[in-house]
């Protein structure tokens, strides 16, 4: 999963860029080294400041009891902390819940000092 977190965007309820699509896959099937490969490709906006690239696996996101089940969960999470603190805190909350899947994640943050397009009702 994908997500972009940045407080202009948070405040619209947008946190994720992509969704799971099931029949892209890596491991015993590759779709990517099909005869015709399956894969999704996109850009997207940056906003103007701070953002927040997030990438992890469905080891974060179905975890038992979910405590990462939903976007907004995680953007909370990098709110009350440092970033390094942040990812340790998603890692350890997830370890406290008996994780059974493995995790990666994979972040960092993007400043921009130009400005991003705006809504077409503002």
């Amino acid at each position: 999963m994908v997500y972009l977190f940045h407080p202009e965007l948070a405040a619209l309820g947008q946190y994720q860029v992509n969704q799971r699509h099931f029949y892209e896959w890596i491991g015993q099937v590759n779709t990517f080294e099909r005869e015709i490969p399956c894969y999704s490709l996109g850009i997207k906006e940056l906003r103007r400041g701070k953002n927040r690239l997030f990438l992890t696996t469905d080891g974060l996101i179905e975890c038992p009891n979910t405590p990462y089940a939903h976007p907004k969960d995680i953007y909370q999470t990098f709110n009350h902390s440092n970033d390094d603190e942040s990812i340790h805190a998603l890692l350890h909350k997830i370890q406290d819940n008996q994780v059974k899947d493995s995790t990666t994640i994979v972040s960092w943050t993007v400043h921009v000092s130009e400005e991003a397009t705006k809504a077409s009702n503002q």
